[in-house]
């Protein structure tokens, strides 16, 4: 009863932030059987290159801050840890900053991915853009006021607005071209 709690709670603070919660369904209970998890997947604009894939899909590592990015925008199949009673999603962001923090939507365009997270509490949300540097990393910039926090001593103190994440345990675009 409290997983389910849990999620209605983080709906109905989705909701109220803002007016468009079509990708939160993903994040329904198992039990909950009317939900339709198959939401379709907004595709690039074309047909991905080997570099559209590495970057709508993978674990990335930013160094700095000690922080883990799970991304697959193909198809919602990857869990958080400790939160598999919200069901699969497209990604997720956890370690070096307070708490995890889940993706509710994202749009693909020419110049990379916007993303929007909301932690792990439901209490604050924050849009991000993702793209490739062309020096074989991707950077991850906030949008608007940067919610990312991270816990020193026993204050939460804001982090940089831009992480530098490099790829992890995977091909590279050089690799995987033909």
């Amino acid at each position: 009863m409290k997983r389910l709690s849990l999620c209605l709670l983080l709906l109905i603070i989705c909701m109220l932030r803002s007016q468009r919660c079509e990708a939160f369904i993903i994040y329904a209970p198992a039990t909950t059987a009317a939900i339709d998890r198959s939401a379709p997947v907004p595709a690039p604009a074309s047909v991905p290159t080997s570099a559209d894939t590495l970057l709508l899909s993978g674990r990335f590592y930013s160094k700095p801050l000690g922080v883990k990015l799970h991304l697959n925008l193909f198809e919602a199949n990857l869990e958080a840890p400790g939160y598999s009673f919200l069901g699969p999603m497209h990604g997720y962001i956890e370690g070096g900053i307070y708490g995890t923090w889940m993706i509710t939507r994202f749009t693909i365009s020419q110049k990379g991915v916007r993303i929007r997270f909301i932690n792990d509490i439901g209490s604050e949300t924050q849009e991000v853009d993702f793209s490739p540097d062309g020096e074989g990393r991707y950077v991850l910039r906030t949008v608007g006021s940067n919610a990312f926090r991270k816990a020193v001593g026993r204050k939460l103190v804001k982090v940089d607005d831009v992480f530098v994440f490099e790829r992890q345990g995977e091909a590279t675009a050089e690799t995987t071209s033909p």
